[in-house]
């Protein structure tokens, strides 16, 4: 268990050194942003703990958790077909 901590612990330190490299933030919003990356990669490795302990075996653990990356791709997808639609309506051509 100390083990999987570690290597918890060591992805996201890594993450938080590279995904902050070469942004220059606002004032006052780089720490927001490291607390809310910190909390989804906390989550996601939590996430593939926890799927390591109930299945016990590696590959099924992983296999547990393609249906919610599925989702959660046509989830992403369909929102940005949603921004990407015109907020206004054109007029159409007179009769």
């Amino acid at each position: 268990m100390a083990n999987r901590l570690r290597i918890a612990l060591a992805v996201l330190a890594i993450g938080l050194m590279t995904g902050c490299s070469g942004i220059r933030p606002y004032p006052n919003t780089l720490a927001k942003n490291v607390r809310i990356r910190t909390d989804v990669e906390s989550a996601v490795c939590l996430a593939h703990m926890m799927a390591l302990r109930v299945y016990g075996d590696a590959r099924k653990a992983l296999r547990s958790q393609i249906p919610m990356l599925v989702l959660m791709v046509l989830y992403t997808v369909s929102s940005l077909w949603i921004l990407s639609q015109p907020l206004v309506k054109t007029a159409g051509k007179p009769a």
